[in-house]
């Protein structure tokens, strides 16, 4: 039963990536045409994340004392089922952030839930494992994003929403049909929803280094996207290309995973900061769209969200798993929203290049700290309040 709940897990990656990444290449162009500028565009996006973020701590704790995932999960699925039909139909942009919020509730009843699921699932050669489970959702990411420009031409995004939260269902299902096995049931107590949890002590380095790397996507958002097609004039086909490729070559997660298993989360980890200081520098460079998507296609992203996954699941294994992921939500997106309105600010007042620049900085700096402050061995052994 272990072994079908993994084969259903990772079923429901390649189906949930090829699914959203029907529409995700043009999200960003989509709200853009309804926001007018980054920073308002941005405030929404990370306004939502952090109201989602609180909500998930009071579903985490709810789930850690009732000692399942599932019904939560299947929560989240069926609000997403309602609020993507709605944004597929919204007319402004404050129509589109009360739907977000709205969704933030109840969809956020999801989020720490199955990452909690999936890290009791996958106990055994986690970096291997997770490695499986990204190439398996990039091969998903793949063959939607290759479909997307088509869809996106033809159909238009609002049409691709309507069929995405009709195919929610099929997800919902999957997660159904997965088998858990109910943990031990803990006390829940309202005074107790914003306790943080226990958190191993060599976790609490990666994650400062983690909320610092943030800064790298964060700052940019969504602009990746509207330059390629706003600033250096590309179609939206090449960009739906463009994605798809990055896509494939991103598939190098299943070797990035072995060797965070073999050299430890540190490895991967200088690659990328080194990695990202080289591609943002290629984009500041990049004057046409052809020079913009060579640089843009280099797989570098997985090496680190294998690392810091792995070592983000090991920790989960010495505290309350969904209180802890939450906790570790909110903390970001508060980090998140206040960044991605700077970063809305100064793409608005200068222009986007300009982050882009900003992001090497910090990527070039990232990779010091991490050499000088992660340790070779990610595995946690103790914990501390």
């Amino acid at each position: 039963m272990k072994k079908d709940s993994h084969k259903l897990l990772l079923m429901n990656n390649f189906i949930e990536s090829f699914r959203w990444s029907l529409v995700s290449p043009f999200m960003p162009l989509f709200y853009y045409s309804l926001a007018g500028s980054f920073i308002l565009l941005n405030m929404v996006q990370y306004s939502s994340a952090f109201i989602s973020s609180i909500f998930a701590i009071i579903w985490a704790r709810l789930s850690d004392s009732y000692g399942r995932r599932k019904p939560f999960i299947i929560m989240a699925y069926t609000a997403g089922i309602v609020t993507t039909y709605l944004t597929a139909h919204v007319g402004n942009i404050y129509q589109l952030f009360l739907i977000r919020l709205a969704g933030s509730v109840v969809g956020s009843a999801g989020g720490s839930t199955f990452s909690a699921l999936l890290a009791k699932k996958f106990r055994e050669k986690r970096g291997s494992v997770l490695g499986s489970y990204k190439t398996l959702g990039i091969a998903g990411s793949f063959a939607g994003n290759m479909l997307s420009g088509y869809v996106y031409e033809r159909y238009g995004i609002r049409t691709a929403l309507e069929l995405i939260s009709f195919t929610t269902v099929v997800p919902l299902l999957i997660v159904l049909a997965i088998d858990e096995e109910p943990e031990e049931r803990k006390s829940f107590r309202i005074k107790d929803i914003f306790i943080p949890p226990k958190m191993p002590p060599v976790f609490k380095k990666y994650f400062l280094l983690h909320l610092y790397l943030m800064s790298i996507g964060t700052i940019t958002g969504s602009i990746h996207a509207v330059y390629f097609t706003e600033y250096l004039n590309g179609s939206p086909s090449l960009w739906a290309l463009v994605v798809s490729i990055t896509v494939l070559l991103s598939g190098t997660s299943a070797i990035y995973g072995v060797l965070a298993d073999k050299y430890g989360a540190k490895f991967n980890i200088l690659y990328a900061t080194i990695g990202w200081t080289l591609l943002n520098i290629g984009y500041m460079l990049s004057n046409d769209p052809l020079t913009f998507a060579i640089v843009y296609v280099v797989p570098i992203g997985a090496a680190y969200w294998v690392a810091y996954e792995k070592a983000l699941f090991d920790a989960s294994d010495y505290t309350d798993r969904a209180t802890f992921f939450s906790f570790l939500g909110i903390i970001s997106s508060i980090y998140s929203l206040a960044l991605g309105t700077i970063g809305g600010f100064i793409a608005d007042m200068y222009e986007p290049r300009t982050l882009f620049l900003l992001s090497a900085i910090i990527s070039a700096l990232g990779s010091i700290l991490a050499w000088k402050y992660i340790p070779s061995d990610s595995k946690p052994r103790t914990v501390s309040s």
